[in-house]
């Protein structure tokens, strides 16, 4: 009996490890950080979005965008460098797309990193070749302190929608920089290929890599891990006469390059995208409900199909993957397919994420590998939004090279209205004299770009992290954000609300962050977006809270010493406690996203303090206590 009970006993110990394992087995999730505003400061339209990694340098990242920065409000490209990982940036315009010769600003950018740090900036000054008429020049930047400075670009011939890949492989063609873009070859659209083997300091080309039937565009290429360039397109109709065609198929294809760009095998075929380009009449041919229907508008428009492969040491190298928004049944739903022989054969296209309303729209896909070989996709989605004007940016991921992918995961805080007075307002896009006339051109962001442009490219870096890039409109205009997302195998940690209710000091170890800041003259309130960063060594976790210990003028200060400005201290007027002086207390518990600290150098998220001024704008000073319900080093 003693040994039936100690077998029983043993039996139960086993089941009850065997539980306690199970409990404890780690499975792979998304983690997302704060939302990041890139562009602080620029209260001017933005679309068309890229953002690099610097293979070197896990903190340094550039990121490029059409803006409407130009003194007259047009259009120019910018790039912006973080070299904290993404938490601050610096902005860098470019004078000569302001010259009065140039007219037309610039678009298409696109950034990228050679396999040493060097950056790479490219963009499409509109430069005009006869009165009236515009040519595209292709500039290329190149940049060797992670973005922070440029040299004077190399001007290439006129093209379109270039898409830049380097060779960071570390083979015969290591360093090599290509530039895929749309020319012209017996006076056809043609596929063309610039390309660099002295780190962007000079090029060739464009070597035609492919002559189209008809109409073409480039999408984004691909270098393999032996080097091999992989170039895909998409091919359609470019309708002379007669209506708008209704349901537009456009086949995407792919041409590869074995010797460093020089030759090009024959076109293959991937997959075909089906469109509607933005047609209302088709729209209400569908009798579906229109994302704009009291503007016209619609989510629908036919971004290019991106792609990605795994040129890393992982189990999926040379895994090429894509994704692209596609009209076949109803509305614009995200569409992927992969290839594991490298392009001999793709899956069969499926949506990424089928389980949203019907009317709702999935559109603007990117994707990126990481160093582990884990694939990250993001994507706007109005899921949330029953009216179907307004969209979040949601991110997926697979480990396990597209067979499968996690639950998907909302990335932006707070949904976005394009039709936002910033986004409505007329802007110049160029004013003109053709010898004959003289006219001025004028437009609004959200017309033009209701889908912020024809892409949105983000990477992951070195350490794996994923850095999602997009416009957002919740300030009223559309501008720039990132956001760190982790793809990792982790358990599921206690929610905040279950941590220790005790507090801890930690003032010391933060500064704030203020900025931008709104004024209403009318009503004499600000609103001051203010947030924590980590300057300690150590990371922060649990619930951080923020308690004002004073907010009003400079010791000394008296109505006598500005008897005209009506000098009082401002009330506070949204804190989490209403309190509106002293006391008043701000919860920045879900300011880290999903992160369970505030690692060294952080940034949480912004949260607005709205501000009742007493008298005229004044000189102020905030004084805050910062605790923690978490321990110091804890994560």
């Amino acid at each position: 009996m003693q040994h039936i009970a100690k077998v029983k006993m043993l039996c139960l110990i086993f089941v009850l490890s065997t539980v306690s394992a199970f409990a404890q087995k780690l499975s792979p999730r998304i983690i997302v950080g704060p939302n990041i505003l890139v562009s602080q400061h620029e209260d001017y339209r933005h679309h068309e979005s890229m953002l690099a990694a610097n293979p070197t340098n896990p903190k340094n990242l550039v990121a490029t965008s059409i803006s409407g920065s130009r003194p007259d409000t047009g259009a120019a490209t910018k790039t912006y460098a973080s070299t904290d990982g993404g938490y601050t940036w610096t902005a860098t315009a470019f004078p000569e797309q302001w010259d009065a010769n140039i007219p037309f600003g610039a678009g298409d950018p696109q950034v990228a990193f050679g396999a040493t740090g060097t950056a790479y900036f490219i963009t499409l000054p509109g430069v005009p070749d006869k009165p009236g008429n515009r040519v595209d020049a292709l500039f290329v930047y190149r940049s060797e302190d992670g973005g922070k400075h440029w040299a004077p670009p190399v001007r290439l011939p006129a093209c379109d929608h270039p898409q830049i890949v380097v060779d960071k492989t570390g083979g015969k063609f290591n360093g090599n920089v290509y530039i895929g873009v749309l020319t012209h070859s017996n006076k056809k659209h043609a596929i063309g290929i610039f390309k660099s083997e002295d780190d962007g300091r000079s090029f060739e080309g464009p070597i035609i890599a492919v002559e189209a039937k008809d109409g073409a565009q480039v999408t984004t290429p691909v270098v393999l891990s032996d080097g091999t360039l992989f170039v895909p397109y998409t091919e359609f109709e470019i309708k002379k006469e007669g209506p708008p065609k209704y349901g537009d198929n456009r086949p995407i294809e792919f041409v590869t390059s074995s010797d460093g760009g020089r030759s090009f095998s024959n076109s293959q075929p991937i997959a075909v995208q089906h469109t509607i380009v933005g047609n209302y009449e088709y729209e209400k041919s569908r009798n579906q409900p229109n994302a704009f229907p009291k503007l016209g508008l619609s989510f629908d428009w036919a971004n290019p199909p991106m792609f990605a492969g795994d040129s890393h040491g992982t189990e999926f190298r040379d895994r090429i993957y894509a994704v692209w928004n596609d009209c076949c049944l109803v509305n614009s739903r995200v569409l992927f397919t992969y290839s594991s022989d490298r392009g001999k054969s793709w899956t069969k296209p499926r949506p990424l994420s089928p389980d949203i309303p019907a009317n709702a729209y999935q559109y603007q896909p990117a994707l990126a590998v990481n160093n582990r070989g884990v694939l990250g996709i993001q994507w706007f989605d109005t899921r949330n939004s029953p009216k179907q004007d307004s969209y979040d940016l949601y991110f997926t991921a697979s480990v396990d090279g597209g067979q499968s992918f996690l639950p998907v995961k909302r990335v932006t805080s707070e949904s976005s209205f394009p039709a936002t007075k910033g986004n409505l307002a007329p802007t110049i896009s160029f004013s003109l004299n053709d010898g004959q006339s003289a006219s001025l051109h004028l437009a609004n962001g959200y017309v033009q770009h209701p889908n912020g442009g024809d892409y949105m490219l983000f990477e992951a870096d070195s350490t794996g992290v994923f850095h999602p890039f997009w416009v957002d409109s919740r300030t009223g205009t559309q501008q720039l954000w990132t956001a760190h997302v982790r793809v990792e195998d982790s358990q599921l940690k206690p929610k905040l609300e279950a941590q220790s209710t005790v507090m801890t000091d930690v003032t010391k170890d933060i500064l704030l962050v203020g900025g931008p800041i709104e004024f209403d003259a009318a009503s004499n309130q600000a609103v001051i977006d203010i947030r924590l960063k980590n300057i300690s060594a150590h990371p922060i976790s649990g619930r951080l809270s923020v308690t004002v210990k004073t907010f009003g003028l400079p010791p000394g200060w008296s109505a006598q010493r500005r008897p005209a400005a009506n000098l009082r201290s401002p009330d506070i007027l949204n804190a989490t406690n209403n309190k509106t002086g002293a006391g008043a207390v701000f919860d920045y518990s879900r300011t880290l996203g999903d992160f369970e600290s505030l690692g060294p150098g952080e940034i949480t998220e912004a949260i607005p303090w709205r501000l009742q001024l007493q008298g005229l704008a004044q000189t102020l000073i905030l004084k805050v206590q910062v605790t923690s319900s978490g321990a110091l080093g804890g994560k």
